[in-house]
């Protein structure tokens, strides 16, 4: 039988939600808390004020009061155990309810910012420590009972502690009214000091990449020129070449006054043909104008008839 408490919980519900007053976890485990929050949310129909509920690996056990006292232990299969691990679960519970049950609820509604959470956590973890040492409802049962004074004693004084500490309220207020003042200024000086880290770092990199362009981008624009004049010069002198050997070629295998004559005879055939040309160009115009004076007649004399 395993009956140690991992985790216990004393909370106060309203209608806006459950708040914590105070919690204490054996580890670092924040799943005991999302549980434990979760049961207290989910208890819609209250017919018992001592309930058990299983979830997942774990078994939350509840004591329903002004004040909700929730503990959570390992889940246990045996129906015997169980029952074993519950009552003694509700005898921590109820030690719970008996040590903070004197809690001022009317100012705990209020405003639970303002509390002592190391002082309500600290008779709690205690309480949590003295039980998981001495497991057993006949062991557990005397030594709640021996140490109920001291424990309550410590809790009152972290009570008055806090009552004193409600005193000093209306400075706190003054105070943060000042910090909101004071924030409100940093705040613009930030956002000045902000700007010109931006205004310097857009110069820099300004400065930046006109250097970059000038260093790499021109260079290589620069050295691709040089190949491409290279790459002329290089054709230029292929052509001249080619038509150097041209000429020789056409000198050594062309007869120059064959080519002469037949240019010649060319030159006369041309000379021929457009003078043809002209004459047949001529006569297309004179008899183009010869069909546009008979029309004209045409319709003169259509037009006099006409009007006779």
């Amino acid at each position: 039988m395993n009956g140690t408490v991992h985790y216990a919980m004393v909370a106060l519900r309203q209608t806006s939600g459950c708040k914590i007053i105070t919690d204490y976890s054996t580890n670092p485990n924040p799943i005991y808390r999302t549980i434990a929050l979760s049961t207290i949310d989910g208890l819609k129909t209250i017919e018992d004020d001592k309930i058990s509920i299983d979830n997942s690996r774990y078994t939350v056990h509840v004591l329903i009061g002004e004040l909700h006292y929730v503990c959570l232990t390992s889940k246990v299969n045996c129906p015997s155990s169980a029952i074993w691990v519950e009552s003694c679960s509700q005898i921590f519970l109820q030690r719970l309810r008996t040590v903070y049950k004197d809690l001022p609820l009317a100012d705990l509604s209020k405003n639970l910012t303002n509390l002592a959470e190391d002082e309500f956590s600290k008779p709690l973890k205690k309480i949590i420590e003295e039980y998981n040492q001495g497991i057993g409802c006949k062991n557990l049962t005397s030594k709640l009972e021996e140490e109920l004074i001291e424990v309550r004693r410590i809790l009152m004084n972290g009570v008055q502690k806090l009552i004193d500490r409600g005193e000093r309220l209306d400075e706190l207020i003054r105070k943060t009214q000042n910090l909101e003042i004071s924030a409100w200024f940093r705040g613009i000086v930030t956002r000045n000091h902000l700007r010109k880290l931006h205004e310097k770092a857009t110069i820099l990199q300004r400065h930046w990449r006109g250097y970059h362009t000038r260093m790499f981008i021109i260079n290589q624009y620069l050295i691709e020129r040089v190949h491409q004049m290279w790459q002329d010069h290089y054709n230029n002198m292929a052509m001249r070449i080619q038509a150097i050997w041209r000429g020789y070629w056409s000198r050594k295998k062309i007869n120059f006054l064959q080519l002469q004559r037949w240019l010649k005879d060319v030159k006369i055939k041309n000379n021929e043909t457009l003078e043809n040309m002209k004459r047949f160009r001529q006569r297309e115009l004179e008899h183009t104008e010869r069909l546009t004076e008979q029309q004209a007649m045409l319709w003169i004399l259509f037009i006099l008839f006409k009007v006779k």
